[in-house]
């Protein structure tokens, strides 16, 4: 966030990740609303983006929240998500949607040349 003055602050637009944002211009208003990206980080302590690596876009973690349920069960950054409560996810986004349909998770992962599958709780 950088600071602008006069109470207003300007945010990056890594920000927008976590958000839907609709623009009513005739009314002057924006509307925001909580996101996949930003429930899985609140409920599960991760986020999950994905790998712009050609000719693939995977679904990786992006980053761990200390004391979070995703740290408990040993989930680091960079680990690869290949599948949710048994179902092969494409890319990030439903890899989210995934883990906020399931009240335990088991994620199937790849770090380095292993797979692992890991219940968050």
């Amino acid at each position: 966030t950088e600071k602008v003055g006069g109470g207003i602050g300007v945010v990056g637009m890594g920000l927008m990740r976590y958000f839907d944002i609709a623009f009513d211009l005739r009314a002057n208003m924006v509307y925001l609303e909580p996101g996949d990206g930003y429930r899985v980080l609140s409920r599960w302590g991760m986020d999950v983006e994905n790998e712009r690596v050609k000719p693939a876009e995977d679904a990786f973690v992006d980053r761990v929240v200390e004391g979070s349920a995703a740290e408990r069960a040993k989930l680091r950054a960079r680990d690869r998500i290949l599948a949710v409560d048994g179902f092969v996810v494409a890319d990030a986004a439903q890899a989210r949607a995934a883990l906020l349909r399931s009240p335990e998770p088991r994620i199937r992962i790849r770090r380095g040349e292993r797979e692992r599958v890991i219940t968050l709780r």
